[in-house]
C-alpha cells in the first residue's frame, strides 16, 4: 500500500518540525498507516474481532522502524546532507 509512504512524505515536508521527529514520524507512518487501513476493512468485513490485537504487533514494530528510519536520516545527514533537502 502508497498510502504510508505517502503519509510519510507529507510528513517529512512540514518543516517546523524537527528533522528527528520528522524521521521517526515518517518510518512509523510507512507501518501504521497501512495497518490502520487493513484492521479497518477487516472490521468492515466482518472478518473477527481479533485483529485488533496484530495492531498492537504492528505499533511495536513501527517503533522500530522509526529508529531505524531515525538513524539512517541522520547518517545522511551527516554524509551527503542534499539528499534530505
Amino acid at each position: 500500500m502508497g498510502a504510508g509512504a505517502f503519509f510519510a512524505w507529507l510528513v517529512w515536508r512540514i518543516k517546523a518540525l524537527n528533522e528527528s521527529i520528522r524521521a521517526f514520524l515518517a518510518g512509523m507512518l510507512g507501518i501504521v498507516v497501512p495497518v490502520l487501513l487493513m484492521v479497518a476493512e477487516f472490521r468492515f468485513s466482518g472478518y473477527g474481532s481479533r485483529i485488533i490485537y496484530l495492531l498492537g504487533v504492528y505499533l511495536l514494530v513501527s517503533i522500530f522502524e522509526g529508529v531505524i528510519t531515525l538513524s539512517a536520516a541522520g547518517f545522511f545527514r551527516r554524509v551527503r546532507p542534499e539528499i534530505l533537502d
